[in-house]
């Protein structure tokens, strides 16, 4: 370095004159040393997992819990000239990004370039030559929840959900996207393999599946288990939260039901009334339903056969006379909490049904003394007088007559 000396001088000799000046500038040559610094590294090092090795902005002193926001937070200076300007440029690094204990930190200890020249930064009393390592630092996992927005779907008589997107917090989100950004959208996890879900209820702590309509908890299974996969277990803890969902009724027409009997079977009375067994009573007319099945769509089906309330008074063959394969009309409305008819609750399905023809037992109740006079015919009226009382089982349509006209006793 180039020396400016600044000389001054006093007094008279009589041996030398200085031209009148009293003072003068002389240059040199000289040498600036560096100042020596001592360099503590501040302590061990933690941070919770974040898919990089970096120190600044991610760890903290693993003693005093302080963040470390600037190089200043990792390493002290020590005999720094005060005002010259020199800044800590220390950067520091984790061996790796994984989760662990004992981990390596390396440190690469420096001030700013303009001001590196005028020290000799020294550790443990001797020079800094290469980067410093420690092996007392920590990486943890990092705690992740995952959630999920409510769901819904209409009955179809399961309990799956099928609708299954992972959320996670958008801090979250970043760290996961560096380690797998293709399984990432916003802060919605996609792309995860055997993941199920069911709709049902939470009782006790207890989950039970519940397939019926209604406001639901809805469980997720296998999510963290494919997190892990994906994004690497042993550097996470995947805490998975129940959702919420609805399962709402389905809206069905009456064409989507496929109806089928066995035939109503009943033995003439002289009405179009459907009875089974003698009875039209809804619970037994329903015996005679075979298939009532609702098709909800996506392969699913439902039997109504037991939620089918049958309108005694309409449900009816078209005909009150004997016969087979006679039009039968069933008259229904739904009572199912999980289904409903499109429009007004009543529908009508069509089959076919037998009348038996009524076997009747005739016998006169008076068996003598059925007289009457001679009018030329074997009729067992005078004129429009019955000759006798009764048929043992009525029929407006019962008619008897003699065996022959002629006059006789004892026919």
């Amino acid at each position: 370095n180039r020396v400016t000396y600044n000389l001054s001088y006093t007094g008279t000799s009589g041996n030398f004159s200085l031209g009148g000046a009293s003072t003068f500038a002389k240059q040199g040559d000289g040498v600036i040393t560096p100042k020596d610094v001592t360099v503590t590294i501040k302590g061990p090092l933690t941070k919770v997992y974040d898919a990089t090795a970096n120190t600044i902005g991610a760890a903290k002193n693993a003693t005093t819990g302080a963040a470390v926001v600037t190089a200043d937070d990792l390493v002290t200076f020590v005999g720094l000239v005060a005002g010259d300007g020199a800044t800590n440029a220390t950067t520091a690094t984790f061996d790796n990004k994984n989760v662990g204990t004992n981990k390596t930190v390396t440190y690469d200890i420096k001030l700013d370039t303009t001001s590196a020249g005028n020290y000799n930064l020294k550790y443990d009393g001797a020079a800094i030559t290469a980067p410093i390592s420690t092996n007392d630092n920590t990486i943890t996992k990092r705690k992740v929840d995952v959630t999920f927005d409510p769901v819904t779907k209409p009955y179809d008589g399961t309990a799956a959900n099928n609708t299954i997107a992972p959320k996670v917090s958008a801090n979250d989100a970043g760290v996961l996207a560096l380690d797998s950004s293709g399984n990432v959208s916003g802060t919605t996890i996609t792309g995860l393999t055997g993941v199920t879900s069911q709709y049902g209820t939470l009782s006790g702590g207890t989950f039970t599946p519940n397939p019926n309509a209604g406001a639901k908890t809805v469980r997720y299974y296998g999510v963290g288990t494919a997190m892990g996969t994906t994004f690497g277990a042993n550097n996470y803890d995947f805490k998975v939260k129940d959702g919420t969902g609805t399962i709402n009724k389905a809206n069905i027409n009456t064409s989507d039901i496929i109806f089928a009997t066995t035939g109503a079977h009943k033995v003439y009375d002289g009405t179009k009334t459907v009875k089974y067994n003698g009875s039209s009573a809804s619970n037994d007319v329903k015996n005679y339903i075979t298939t009532a099945t609702a098709n909800l769509g996506g392969g699913h089906t439902a039997d109504l056969r037991g939620d089918l309330v049958i309108d005694e008074k309409e449900t009816k063959y078209v005909s009150a006379d004997a016969g087979t394969n006679i039009r039968v009309k069933y008259k229904f409305r739904l009572n199912n909490s999980n289904i409903e008819i499109s429009g007004k609750n009543e529908f009508e399905m069509p089959d076919s049904g037998t009348i038996d023809r009524r076997v009747l037992n005739l016998d006169l109740a008076q068996k003598t003394g059925i007289d009457k006079i001679y009018d030329a015919n074997a009729n067992l009226v005078d004129t429009n007088a019955r000759h006798y009382d009764k048929f043992v089982d009525d029929d407006a349509l019962g008619n008897v007559t003699y065996a022959a006209g002629a006059t006789n006793d004892n026919k």
